[in-house]
């Protein structure tokens, strides 16, 4: 595989850019501001859930934008809990929502808890929704289910998501302590990177379409990503797919 070229631009004209491709996809302006901001927080983080989503919009948990898509609905609501309905707009602007609910129904109620589903695209990033709500103090255990990229222990076929979870627990100086991962050994975006960069994999993270190891990126995003860990990380990935998922109102595995 042949390396890619890459050339150094400033954080800020970059983030115009991000910006301004997301009016170009049709995102309101309040909307563009939003993914831009979430998108750039990944990017600068070395986390592969920010500009990468570019790459092609129409990937499944990319960024492509939604005419159908309607406003934002909450349902469910308890002092304590709520369920946004994301009426097929971005997963990122659905989980804004729910953070925003989430720590005012905590700080009211000293716990929420907040899902959301029927989301277009992906919610990016998990770390940048728990450290908003690490800075407000409390913590927070953030988890989403994904399209199906990965193949449960022993198997050769997308069933699960990367299905990532994240914890954030309030710190006093230096803000909080988070843990972001993929319960997949390997993230869609990541090896969506990898292809566009011309680079391997790393041995034992995907298989080909016959089940076959594999580090050819382009092979792997046509086969399937393995867990992490065996038989933890598949049973991690099961929880995930339930609590992130199905519970808020998504669709079993």
């Amino acid at each position: 595989m042949a390396a890619v070229a890459t050339t150094p631009i400033p954080i800020a004209e970059l983030a115009a850019l991000v910006h301004q491709a997301m009016l170009n996809l049709g995102y309101p302006a309040d909307e563009a501001e939003t993914l831009t901001k979430i998108m750039m927080h990944a990017e600068l983080h070395n986390n592969n859930q920010g500009i990468s989503k570019l790459y092609d919009v129409n990937t499944p948990g990319g960024i492509k934008y939604n005419e159908r898509a309607g406003p934002l609905i909450i349902e469910r609501e308890t002092p304590i809990s709520a369920v946004v309905n994301g009426n097929q707009r971005s997963g990122m602007s659905a989980l804004s929502k729910g953070v925003d609910l989430a720590i005012a129904k905590a700080k009211a109620s000293k716990m929420a808890i907040v899902g959301t589903h029927n989301t277009y695209t992906s919610t990016g990033m998990l770390a940048y929704y728990a450290e908003q709500i690490g800075k407000a103090d409390l913590i927070a255990v953030v988890m989403a289910q994904s399209p199906e990229f990965v193949a449960p222990l022993g198997g050769r076929k997308g069933v699960f998501g990367t299905n990532p979870l994240c914890v954030a627990v309030p710190g006093p100086k230096e803000g909080p302590l988070i843990l972001d991962m993929a319960t997949a050994a390997i993230t869609l975006f990541g090896a969506i990177t990898a292809k566009a960069n011309g680079t391997q994999l790393p041995p034992g993270v995907a298989v080909d379409s016959e089940g076959n190891p594999t580090r050819d990126p382009a092979a792997a995003l046509a086969g399937a990503f393995l867990t992490f860990g065996g038989h933890k990380g598949s049973g991690l990935s099961l929880i995930v797919e339930l609590l992130g998922g199905v519970l808020p109102g998504g669709t079993p595995p």
